[in-house]
């Protein structure tokens, strides 16, 4: 089976959908090949995918946590990947990396965006470990508040980085809500099965 790479997820404007995408994909030439309904229970959140063939594609996806509408590219070949994926960038205008940062930054007091911030900071995340996100995200995750700081275990599981390992550790043994100790525990099982974060 031949190894499959994928580009960062590029967050869009609140208001972007899958037809703003497929002017992306049509100017590439590509067809839309299938559609996955949400499916939150499952943790499944829609995606619209186009290609030549599957060797090389673009996904729209509206993300069931965050609401927050965003491309990647998959393919067989990092180089095609990249090239997709920033010809896409060109043409889509996503929030930069420093954006997604200066975004959770300009939080302040309302709860509702904190978590959103954290949510969209956790999917935005870049492919490797990037301090000013996981920094940010440790910092929800030491909320006084119970919902920031479930939304920022959930967070870890945009990025799988073997950083986030103690964080979701302390969480998972020493939280005050048992639930949340729970899913803690569930993210750091999900981080082992991709092989991250041992035995």
């Amino acid at each position: 089976m031949s190894e499959s790479f994928s580009s960062r997820r590029y967050l869009l404007a609140p208001k972007a959908t899958d037809a703003d995408v497929a002017v992306v994909a049509t100017k590439l030439g590509w067809a839309k090949l299938g559609e996955i309904s949400q499916n939150s229970a499952d943790l499944v959140s829609r995606e619209v995918i186009w290609g030549a063939s599957d060797q090389l594609t673009l996904h729209y996806s509206e993300d069931f946590l965050s609401r927050s509408p965003h491309f990647f590219v998959t393919g067989h070949d990092r180089a095609k990947v990249d090239v997709a994926a920033r010809f896409a960038q060109g043409r889509l205008r996503p929030a930069t990396l420093d954006e997604l940062v200066e975004a959770f930054d300009d939080v302040s007091g309302d709860l509702a965006d904190e978590i959103l911030a954290t949510l969209r900071l956790g999917l935005g995340s870049p492919l490797e470990f990037d301090e000013r996100f996981f920094d940010r995200v440790r910092k929800s995750m030491s909320s006084a508040d119970e919902g920031l700081r479930r939304a920022a275990v959930w967070a870890t599981l945009y990025a799988v980085w073997e950083q986030y390992i103690p964080v979701l550790l302390e969480v998972a043994e020493r939280d005050h809500s048992e639930q949340l100790r729970a899913e803690a525990r569930m993210v750091i099982q999900a981080y082992r099965m991709q092989g991250v974060g041992g035995d």
